[in-house]
């Protein structure tokens, strides 16, 4: 986590992986190719709620307490369809 960034992604671009690529406000795994159909972004998880596929701005970064990027389909089976092309989960300090 970078505590000196000025914004989301830039705070836990260090968690995301170097395969993440930023696109039009959403995140996305970097395969090499986009999926003829389903989800190809990544979805948001703030304190286990479904957020959207846009990485959310009005987070402060200070109020993170951890951040998990789940990418095998036995991470992210429990969000479904929504969740096939990874998710980011961020928890929230009390």
């Amino acid at each position: 986590m970078n505590y000196n960034a000025s914004n989301l992604w830039d705070a836990i671009r260090p968690a995301l992986g170097a395969n993440i690529i930023f696109r039009d406000g959403k995140a996305l795994i970097n395969t090499g190719t986009l999926f003829e159909s389903g989800n190809n972004y990544i979805i948001w998880v703030i304190n286990g709620v479904i957020i959207s596929e846009n990485i959310p701005d009005d987070i402060n970064i200070y109020e993170i307490e951890k951040v998990t990027v789940l990418r095998k389909t036995v991470e992210t089976e429990k969000y479904g369809f929504r969740g096939s092309a990874g998710v980011t989960e961020i928890k929230l300090k009390k």
